[in-house]
């Protein structure tokens, strides 16, 4: 990523707003990958934007990124509006990572709570043991005689 994004509209990168809500150019990333959007972004915004790496990670941030800019009823993304998406994703994630942890903590002591409850399988002692039970009482050795 040491080339810079391709600027569409002169060295500003913004592009002009879309009134009916279609996504336009805005850029594109080093590796030839657009970035799309129905809003028009400052040129900071879209060269934050591009440091995301591209794919999942970066569309999931940009959607989160035009959400918020809806929210706040903004006509342009703006650098700080990137960085406040950006902000809350990583807070997002986290959280996700802590309720993990914490899941993960539930489930194993979960599992020693039952491994407590229940008797080892196959667990019968020496296969003299097991054999004497098969056979029931014996009557000289118990003391019947």
């Amino acid at each position: 990523m040491d080339e810079a994004p391709e600027a569409l509209e002169g060295e500003s990168f913004v592009a002009a707003p879309t009134l009916d809500g279609e996504k336009r150019r805005i850029a594109r990333d080093s590796q030839n990958v657009p970035l799309l959007s129905p809003f028009p972004w400052a040129g900071e915004a879209v060269e934050r934007i591009l440091r995301v790496p591209s794919g999942f990670l970066r569309n999931r941030t940009q959607d989160r990124i035009e959400a918020l800019a809806a929210e706040r009823a903004s006509s342009t993304i703006t650098l700080a509006l990137v960085e406040d998406g950006i902000a809350i994703g990583r807070q997002m994630m986290e959280e996700m990572l802590q309720n993990q942890v914490a899941a993960k903590a539930g489930a194993e002591a979960a599992l020693l709570v039952i491994d407590e409850r229940k008797p080892p399988i196959n667990e019968v002692g020496s296969p003299s043991a097991l054999q004497a039970r098969r056979a029931g009482p014996h009557p000289e050795l118990d003391g019947a005689a």
